[in-house]
């Protein structure tokens, strides 16, 4: 049976069960004596500290080797070999890794003694099984360039893995330490034939914390892994609450039902408005991240007239983005001069931001053929209307904030948008299938940006902005040049190659970037430790609650 089927139990009550043992082994003892044995105080009880965190959703399938899976609670419940940290690769399941000169090897030397949730051991074979779980259907990954590059893999001794590769893979250590699939299950786990692609029996991990509770579509209640490694979180536990409605977080925050909402990836729980009443009510506390990744406008480059590039620069310089973020996101978000913020490897390139010129806007469409008739607000070309689709995630806050901003700005320059706002699953199939002619989406942040997000360009593999380059006359060589750049040794040219596909992008204009995505928590004020890490995390191992 796998786990999709498996329901969760509360944690029943181990006191009882030690206190008759512990009971058993005094009458033992004092029993062989003839003596009596002595009282003793009771030990006052430790209260457990919980906190309940307001989520949007959890999905019941904790597979970490699969995507039907929230990234967050995999990272709860789950290890990889390597971690990130600021761009750098750190340790984590694995003590060190040894890449070899030519780049065609990678040894992981694993800690001794670390233990699985349910306290079996942790080694090199059930590396190896996890690895050949996950490479048993390597087509469900083949936007990570370190799947494709790879070519064997084995047991070295019980410490040590080796990982080899057909060609050199330099972000191959940023993709081991993803969300999925590279997170380590226990053996208990698997199903009878080894695998995990149609389900686990448990989810057993060596993450810090362990799931103890699951209700779907109500609540998912985890307490920290007994076993865990590394340093241990500093609450007992915690349960995910799921309101998928936002006014109705915000009001369970502020009726003190609830101890946390935090607004990461694209959950959108928390509107600025409700956010910044939280940043003046001194009852509470509220935390913004740095930059995690972009937020994009994809124009599809293989539709006319959209793939006349004189059009694409008219509609980037149509965009009044500063006014715009500030709208929407006023001082918590600001505009992105590019695909890519500064800070990500390899992406400091100094790349000017689209100005906000909408006579030269004109002047371009005007080049271009599209003629604004007098007395008319549409401009057309040979009879034709100028008149595009922009299409966006429904129940997206922020998505249906900025469609109404573009559809009025591109409207002051001759082009009519019409907005068609989709369930969240419709969009992205629609996005998927290129049936669009704007769209929103955004890079993947720390730890795919650059390498993955500009993979899936190059593989047209889940990547929702494909499109806004596969119309570009030079597609074929960006692409190439995004395929060289994941096997080059060289750091030096390695950069360069980086500024000239990022430099091709950007002039490309396909990818309008929009703002430099946050995220945001609001807390009760007596919450403290509350982090940031990864776009798709929900870092909890040093919150405290006073």
């Amino acid at each position: 049976m796998g786990f999709k089927e498996f329901k969760m139990r509360p944690n029943p009550s181990f006191k009882p069960i030690l206190a008759w043992f512990s009971c058993l082994g005094l009458i033992l003892f004092w029993g062989c004596s003839g003596e009596k044995a002595p009282e003793t105080p009771d030990k006052p009880t430790v209260p457990k500290v919980t906190i309940e965190v307001a989520v949007a959703n959890v999905h019941g399938d904790f597979n970490p080797h699969l995507y039907d899976a929230d990234g967050f609670v995999q990272v709860f419940l789950y290890d990889s070999l390597v971690g990130q940290q600021n761009g750098q690769s750190v340790p984590a399941l694995a003590e060190s890794s040894e890449i070899s000169k030519d780049g065609l090897e990678i040894v992981f030397r694993l800690r001794p003694g670390v233990k699985f949730s349910d306290g079996s051991p942790f080694d090199a074979h059930n590396v190896k099984k996890n690895f050949d779980a996950i490479m048993s259907h390597p087509e469900d990954y083949d936007w990570m360039g370190v799947v494709t590059s790879m070519e064997g893999y084995e047991v070295v001794n019980d410490l040590t893995f080796k990982v080899t590769f057909k060609v050199p893979y330099y972000a191959a250590l940023q993709e081991f330490s993803s969300a999925r699939p590279f997170r380590m299950l226990g053996e208990a786990a698997f199903m009878e034939d080894g695998s995990t692609v149609s389900g686990i029996k448990a989810p057993i991990g060596t993450g810090p914390w362990k799931l103890d509770q699951y209700e779907s579509g109500q609540y998912a209640v985890f307490s920290k892994n007994p076993h865990y490694w590394g340093q241990s979180p500093k609450l007992d536990g915690f349960t995910l609450r799921i309101i998928p409605q936002g006014e109705t977080a915000v009001s369970s925050l502020k009726a003190g039902e609830i101890d946390l909402i935090y607004d990461f990836f694209e959950s959108e729980l928390m509107n600025i408005s409700s956010f910044e009443a939280f940043q003046k009510d001194e009852n509470f506390k509220t935390f913004v991240s740095g930059p995690m990744f972009t937020r994009v406008m994809t124009i599809n480059t293989t539709r006319p007239p959209l793939n006349n590039l004189i059009v694409r620069k008219a509609i980037a310089l149509a965009l009044d983005r500063e006014n715009m973020v500030k709208n929407v996101f006023h001082e918590t978000e600001t505009v992105a001069s590019s695909y890519f913020f500064s800070k990500i490897p390899y992406c400091d390139l100094g790349l000017k931001s689209y100005p906000y010129e909408p006579r030269m806007a004109r002047a371009l469409l005007d080049a271009a053929g599209w003629i604004l008739p007098e007395g008319q607000s549409v401009r057309s070309k040979d009879g034709t209307p100028f008149e595009i689709g922009l299409y966006y995630d429904s129940t997206n806050v922020v998505h249906r904030a900025f469609a109404q901003i573009i559809q009025a700005q591109l409207g002051e320059v001759g082009i009519k948008v019409n907005l068609t706002g989709e369930e969240s699953a419709a969009y992205l199939s629609r996005g998927k299938a290129g049936d669009f002619d704007l769209n929103f989406s955004v890079s993947w942040g720390e730890p795919y940006d650059p390498h993955s997000t500009l993979n899936g360009l190059a593989t047209k593999s889940e990547s929702l902005d494909y499109l806004g380059v596969a119309g570009l006359p030079n597609y074929d060589e960006l692409a190439q040049k995004i395929t060289d750049v994941l096997h080059e040794t060289s750091e030096d040219l390695r950069q360069e190659t980086y500024r000239e596909i990022l430099t091709a992008i950007h002039e490309g204009y396909g990818i309008v970037p929009l703002s430099y995505k946050t995220n945001r928590a609001a807390a009760q004020k007596n919450l403290e430790g509350v982090e940031f890490h990864f776009s798709y995390d929900l870092p909890l191992s040093n919150t405290v609650k006073r």
